[in-house]
């Protein structure tokens, strides 16, 4: 959840470096982007987990100073604790401040080492050994379904063949 947001943001920074930043193409896009999310990718819990993933946060600090973003993050903790002012007090005042110091889940001395590193791309070579492929050559695995005993569980029984779900 933590990365939906941030990739959002990032699809719509490419969307107006495809568009050579001429507002007028990107605009429309970014609107209907906007639209399609609202209410459903910008949730408080949404925002939250943007905030709180190392990946975005210690990349770019400067998205604690976002006002919609912390405002989404009080409301989340208001909902996880809503009668306890000295929990709300606690998280937002002090787990929240060692986090932006790097002094939560981790050892003070690994907190140094937080870096942003870009996710490498994996093709199916990395996972197989040399044996493994002299073994398998072109063989196609078949896997077996319970398809029937699930359909049956849920009312699958009612489905005749070639009916789609």
């Amino acid at each position: 959840m933590g990365f939906v947001y941030g990739e959002l943001q990032k699809a719509k920074q490419d969307i107006i470096e495809a568009c050579k930043s001429k507002e007028a193409q990107y605009k429309p896009i970014l609107d209907i982007i906007d639209t399609k999310s609202q209410g459903q990718l910008d949730s408080p819990l949404h925002l939250t987990a943007y905030l709180l993933n190392p990946f975005y946060f210690y990349k770019d600090q400067n998205i604690q100073n976002d006002s919609s973003i912390m405002e989404a993050v009080v409301e989340c903790v208001e909902r996880f604790y809503p009668e306890d002012v000295d929990a709300q007090d606690y998280v937002i005042n002090k787990e929240l401040l060692m986090y932006k110091n790097k002094a939560v889940f981790m050892p003070r001395r690994s907190g140094r080492n937080v870096g942003v590193r870009e996710p490498q791309e994996l093709h199916e070579e990395d996972f197989v050994s040399e044996d493994d492929s002299e073994e398998e050559g072109n063989e196609e695995i078949d896997f077996e379904s319970d398809f029937d005993q699930v359909l049956e569980g849920y009312g699958g029984e009612e489905l005749e063949e070639g009916d789609e779900l």
